[in-house]
Formats: C-alpha cells, sequence, structure tokens
C-alpha cells in the first residue's frame, strides 16, 4: 500500500444521496449500503441502499425530544445509536425506532456544554467532546477560547480526560488504539494523545501542520492506510494528513471571497453565524464530516450543516473500517 495522495476528485464525478434532509452534520455509512444522518428535526434520517428513506424522530416517554439537535452520532453494537445532542446538551441513546433516553446531561452538577461528538472507544466506553463550555455556540467559536474538553462515559459515569482544548470537534482512534486523535476547530489544527489506559490520555501533540489554512477542521476519518482525512468547514475543502504529517487537497468546493471574509472577521474576534452560512458552497454547503461506505469502502460521504442531501465521489483508497462494520 501507498500512502502518497496524488488524487483530486473532478467536482462533476460528485453524486448525491438523499432529499429534504435537515443539517444532515454526521453521517455513518452501514455495512448494508445504507447511511444514517442526523437530522435537525430532531431525531435520524435512514437512507436505504435504494433510495428509499425515513425520519425518525427522537421520542421520551411517547413525547417529541424538545429542543433536540442531534450532532454527532455513534452506532452500537446492536445498531441503536449514541447521540451528542447539541440542542440539549446531553449525550443520548435512541433505538432505531426513535425511543431515547439520557445517558449523561451533567458532570459534578455542572451542564456538560456544547456536546459535539460521540465515539465508541476501547471496551465500547463513549468517548465524546464538548467543544466549549459557553452557552452559546458564537460566544465559543473564537480564537482566544479554549475551554473544550474530551470525556468518556462508561454506562454509569463521566470522566474527563483532556481539557483547554480549541473547539475539540470530531475524534478518531488509530486501528491500534495507540493515539486518540481530535480537530481543534477554532485552533485550525489536529492534535494527538498517546492512549495510556481506558481513562487516561498523554499529553496533547500536533499532527500535521501548527494551521491547517483556511477554513476550520470538523469531521476526520482514516483511510485504510493511515492517512486521517480532514473536512475543513467553511472552507468547504477535503484535505488529507498523510502518516508523514503531509498535506493534500483531494477536493474544493470553497467560495474565496467569502470564504476571505470569514477569515478576516475570525481573526478579528467579529465572527458572526450569518457570516459562516454565507461563504458555504454548493456541494456540500458548510462541510462537516467525512464517512467512508460501499461494499469496498471506497464510497466517501460528506456530512454537511447546511445542505439537504448527502454528496458523494469515489476514493481509489478505502477507507478504514468503522467498529459498527468489525
Amino acid at each position: 500500500m501507498t500512502n502518497n495522495i496524488s488524487f483530486t476528485i473532478d467536482q462533476s464525478t460528485i453524486q448525491y444521496v438523499g432529499t429534504d434532509l435537515v443539517r444532515p452534520e454526521c453521517v455513518i455509512a452501514d455495512s448494508d449500503g445504507s447511511l444514517w444522518t442526523s437530522d435537525g428535526r430532531g431525531g435520524v434520517s435512514h437512507i436505504l441502499s435504494n433510495g428509499a428513506q425515513k425520519f425518525i424522530p427522537q421520542e421520551i416517554d411517547g413525547n417529541k425530544v424538545p429542543n433536540s439537535l442531534p450532532n454527532g452520532l455513534a452506532m452500537l453494537k446492536d445498531g441503536s445509536f449514541a447521540i451528542a445532542n447539541m440542542g440539549t446538551g446531553r449525550l443520548e441513546h435512541m433505538s432505531r425506532s426513535g425511543k431515547t433516553n439520557v445517558l449523561c446531561d451533567n458532570f459534578k452538577d455542572k451542564p456538560l456544554g456544547i456536546v459535539n461528538f460521540v465515539l465508541v472507544g476501547p471496551n465500547d466506553n463513549l468517548w465524546f467532546t464538548v467543544s466549549s463550555q459557553k452557552k452559546d455556540f458564537m460566544a465559543g467559536f473564537k480564537q482566544n477560547i479554549s475551554d473544550g474538553y474530551i470525556g468518556v462515559f462508561d454506562g454509569k459515569s463521566v470522566r474527563i480526560l483532556a481539557e483547554n482544548l480549541s473547539f475539540p470537534n470530531e475524534i478518531r482512534f488509530d486501528t491500534q488504539n495507540e493515539y486518540l486523535y481530535v480537530a481543534e476547530t477554532t485552533g485550525k489544527c489536529v492534535r494527538r494523545m498517546k492512549v495510556l489506559d481506558d481513562f487516561r490520555l498523554g499529553e496533547p501533540e500536533l499532527f500535521g501542520p501548527i494551521s491547517l489554512g483556511d477554513g476550520f477542521p470538523d469531521g476526520i476519518a482514516f483511510d485504510e492506510n493511515g492517512n486521517l482525512w480532514v473536512a475543513m468547514v467553511v472552507a468547504e475543502k477535503v484535505i488529507v494528513i498523510t502518516k508523514d504529517q503531509e498535506i493534500q487537497t483531494v477536493f474544493d468546493g470553497g467560495v474565496p471571497l467569502k470564504l476571505a471574509e470569514v477569515e478576516k472577521n475570525f481573526s478579528a474576534g467579529v465572527l458572526e453565524r450569518g457570516q459562516m452560512t454565507a461563504a458555504k458552497g454548493s456541494i456540500a454547503p458548510l462541510t462537516s464530516s467525512i464517512a467512508f461506505g460501499g461494499a469496498d469502502l471506497k464510497t466517501v460521504y460528506l456530512g454537511c450543516l447546511a445542505g439537504n442531501r448527502i454528496a458523494s465521489f469515489r476514493s481509489p483508497i478505502a477507507g478504514e473500517a468503522m467498529q459498527h462494520w468489525i
């Protein structure tokens, strides 16, 4: 296998899956060919391999979950989901029928914060990110704020394993579970921490350059060669950090002038949410996540914050199989 990334995606080859989705931020590709996405209507959308789709709303005791805004999803062994719910500020569990229960909503009697992403880790513990402890999203989305953290839920309680992070977003373990990688969105970088045991991490170290450039790293996923793919939200790019920590851009659907305005305002500390939305591209608007799927794991699906369908393209390199495939 080669680690060389020498290809770019021809935008004319982009295909689309799904219709009328709402904020499909996170995409899970299932081994049966279907897709599951978080949905801003307060639940999960299921898109079958034949194109049929169904929205499954979250419910507690038969009632719709108030303020639900599912962000990160993780599929558990029984096919149900762990949800990082940015709207409720909770870590939740949802069955495939929508029945929901709260796993955790506080740490030491304080709200968790902006719960962003959840991942099944070693020994089936749930690892999750809280991007900021600010109540307002944009109040935490600043260069000078580093109050995010990585926690782990063992089924009973939460432990915080890494703190003072700059808007931590998606996290991934490498194949050997040797390191945990985190996209620090407002830090504009990816860092990794050595996994010391189930509930301890080493000090963060950079993986790749100190800055990944314009845009903000959001979703990350490994390919089968150990290269890390990064969705750069607002820049509308997919870049790859190779095992040798070199950077290659494989997809660019950005709007340069609008992106430049976002970068200027972010540096000045005056960035507004509407300015980010105005910079969205047309292919995967506000590109947010990456999922490898298809029978050969060579179809790349792009989650997005401002679109209503899922863009996809074919990769010459297969993705690393997620835990729910194994």
